[in-house]
């Protein structure tokens, strides 16, 4: 599964990604960054790395999911960034590609290969 993280995927898919955190208050919090903020918010400069500023942007993401950070995929797939629940098939929310979404790494990775 591999969904665009807009405001409607993301009510409808909240319980599974905060898990037993849910609650009513997370799930707003999730809708407003995942669908107000932007990685290029989280760069310290125009000419930084992207990935910094991925990186950056999923950690807050990461902090209110509570998973065990932040990873990515690189070298074999340098544009998978997730917050890391663990199991490679859970649902989280990932950076792929550009785009914020949610899904399961472990999907992508099989694909990939």
């Amino acid at each position: 599964m591999l969904l665009v993280a807009n405001r409607k995927n993301l009510k409808q898919y909240a319980k599974d990604i905060l898990d037993n955190g849910y609650t009513p208050e997370k799930e707003k919090e999730l809708i407003n960054i995942c669908t107000k903020e932007s990685y290029v918010n989280y760069l310290n400069s125009p000419s930084e790395d992207d990935s910094f500023g991925i990186t950056r942007y999923l950690e807050k993401i990461n902090i209110l999911l509570n998973t065990y950070g932040v990873e990515s995929c690189y070298p074999d797939i340098p544009s998978l960034y997730y917050c890391n629940k663990g199991d490679s098939y859970n649902t989280t929310i990932l950076h792929y590609k550009g785009k914020l979404y949610i899904g399961d790494w472990g999907s992508i990775v099989e694909k990939q290969g």
